[in-house]
């Protein structure tokens, strides 16, 4: 059985090999790291899928977990300079979109 004392001393063990400031590594390192990299690779649902297939987290944490790499974010902001329409605030004067 690995424990979650395990999983810390191994990311602050890598990380100081790295030269990285270990204190800013822990147990959950290895799942933010995972989850970054099935979400960068496969899309927020693909990688919803493979964590839920894995049987590990049945909820969506691992979208929590997960953070957009650099290349995610410079795709979504030329994407986002290309759009030529307007949004539904503009088209409806008045109207606003009603949060979650």
């Amino acid at each position: 059985m690995v424990r979650t004392a395990d999983m810390h001393d191994a990311a602050t063990a890598a990380a100081a090999a790295l030269g990285l400031p270990f204190e800013d590594f822990g147990a959950k390192s290895f799942r933010i790291g995972g989850a970054t990299d099935l979400h960068h690779w496969l899309g927020a649902a693909g990688a919803k899928a493979v964590l839920l297939e894995r049987g590990r987290w049945g909820t969506d944490i691992g979208l929590i977990y997960s953070r957009f790499s650099s290349d995610q974010q410079l795709e979504a902001s030329v994407a986002m300079s290309h759009v030529e329409s307007q949004d539904m605030e503009s088209v409806m004067g008045g109207w606003a979109q009603p949060s979650r």
